[in-house]
């Protein structure tokens, strides 16, 4: 393995449960002689990368920062995804998230909940199997099959994964309608629907959903969801009207 390897790996440790790294922990962590250990964070600490405390202990640097910075401006389509978010769960009252795609998991990166007293609700950084969610499959459905077909190969086998060819029918299905309608194979009784949006001035595409109990809504409730998702799906995000700058809501989907 390469030293920048290595190097990569120790940036994983990091975490808000774990700020602060020590030679010994990261040597045992990954199994790297302390003194390579030590030579590579002192490396990233001339970077920038990483600083030193007065205990000899290192943590996140200011290019770290300036790097998780240049990451977050990229999330202004999640921010815009969000406000309608927030319009779609004050007409509907159930949960919503916005989703994107990171290998053959999706992250949660907005959720939010309604009125609705029966509550389904994951947290914000949680990760899923791709495959086993509508928001996985809505993502997915605007890929080629051959690149579906390698992240499926990629996923390896793990307890409850869906055949391919339910897989390929589901993506099929998605393409068709532009949304797909899911009952929940992670819990049984919840039902989502989910499309894939694109913002107006960037590339990388993101999933909006909103799930629900199925003993809760009706087929016009139902169709009502999808109805302003398609919208939403078409239009792109954030929705300008066609002659002023203002926003467009869900009252006017």
């Amino acid at each position: 393995m390469s030293s920048l390897d290595n190097a990569l790996d120790i940036l994983t440790l990091l975490s808000r449960q774990r700020p602060v790294l020590r030679v010994n922990d990261v040597s045992r962590s990954l199994k790297i002689p302390r003194s390579s250990v030590s030579r590579l964070l002192q490396a990233m600490m001339l970077k920038g990368l990483l600083e030193r405390d007065d205990n000899h202990c290192y943590q996140a640097g200011p290019l770290a920062l300036e790097l998780g910075n240049l990451y977050r401006n990229r999330f202004s389509a999640v921010d815009d995804a969000d406000r309608i978010l927030v319009a779609l769960i004050d007409r509907f009252q159930f949960t919503g998230y916005v989703s994107s795609l990171r290998g053959a998991e999706i992250i949660l990166l907005r959720v939010r909940q309604g009125s609705y007293p029966l509550r389904h609700v994951r947290e914000i950084g949680t990760r899923l199997p791709v495959f086993e969610t509508a928001m996985g499959i809505a993502l997915l459905a605007g890929k080629p099959e051959s690149e579906c077909r390698a992240l499926y190969a990629a996923a390896g086998d793990y307890p409850g994964k869906s055949s391919w060819d339910d897989v390929a029918a589901k993506l099929d299905a998605t393409k068709g309608r532009g949304l797909i309608v899911m009952e929940s194979l992670l819990n049984p009784g919840i039902s989502t629907i989910a499309t894939e949006v694109r913002h107006h001035c960037l590339e990388d595409k993101i999933c909006l959903a909103i799930a629900y109990p199925q003993n809760a809504v009706d087929d016009q409730v139902e169709a009502d969801i999808a109805s302003a998702l398609l919208e939403i799906r078409e239009n792109s995000i954030p929705f300008k009207t066609t002659n002023s700058e203002s926003e467009i809501t869900v009252d006017d989907i």
